[in-house]
């Protein structure tokens, strides 16, 4: 299997000819994170992050909008916090780049500072042990425990500190008082998120769609929450 680069597939802002396949990409992965492909509030959260601009793709053989997808990454910014709403590769692509592609891509849209979540597998969830080593590798760090996901795996958040003395902030497992904001604690985390999974299933307005996608920083459904989207 060759690397990104060789194959030269390249992480896209997804249009709306992405919507089918994106699906088919979300029905692969069901056994992991229960069915989506089908689900409603799924379709319309994927529709949303499409008109907005923060929905990610790779495309196989990097084809063009409407080509089978091999991963995808959903986005869901609401400054300064920014959450990874769904990540996933194809199987027989994992371990190829894809997800770092991805990831970078999203987060060189967010202006720091900020902070980025991800709810993933807990450290005792079956089969989550690359999910967590992934975001790990990528500067995360293992924060507290989410609620349950709907099969009744553990889930955990995971965070990453953008901007200037970020690194040094996170290693003290706090920030610094003037950004002390950029932190929701629990239930703040828990109704952050539902917020955010609210706003995600809320129509496109009639204005977002005459102008297509609008930038990533102002506006996104991740892999391990169960679904694969905010609850």
């Amino acid at each position: 299997m060759g690397s990104v680069a060789e194959r030269t597939m390249e992480a896209r802002v997804a249009e709306r000819a992405d919507f089918g396949p994106w699906l088919e990409l979300a029905a692969e992965v069901e056994t992991l994170f229960g069915p989506m492909a089908r689900d409603p509030v799924f379709q319309r959260a994927l529709l949303r992050s499409i008109a907005r601009g923060t929905a990610f793709c790779i495309r196989e053989n990097d084809g063009c909008p409407g080509s089978h997808l091999v991963a995808g990454l959903l986005l869901s910014p609401r400054p300064p916090v920014h959450r990874i709403g769904w990540l996933v590769v194809t199987e027989s692509e994992r371990r190829s780049g894809l997800g770092r592609a991805l990831l970078d891509r999203a987060l060189a849209g967010i202006e720091p500072p900020a902070e980025v979540l991800v709810i993933t597998f807990g450290p005792d969830a079956p089969g989550g042990e690359s999910a967590r080593s992934f975001y790990q590798k990528m500067g995360f760090t293992p924060g507290e425990m989410s609620e349950p996901a709907p099969n009744g795996a553990t889930r955990q958040v995971f965070r990453k500190w953008l901007g200037k003395g970020a690194p040094q902030a996170a290693s003290r497992g706090r920030l610094p008082r003037r950004d002390k904001r950029l932190t929701p604690q629990p239930p703040a985390l828990v109704q952050r998120v539902q917020a955010i999974s609210h706003e995600l299933a809320r129509p496109v307005s009639p204005r977002q769609r005459g102008h297509g996608r609008a930038s990533s920083q102002n506006e996104q459904p991740t892999s391990g929450d169960g679904r694969g989207y905010p609850r």
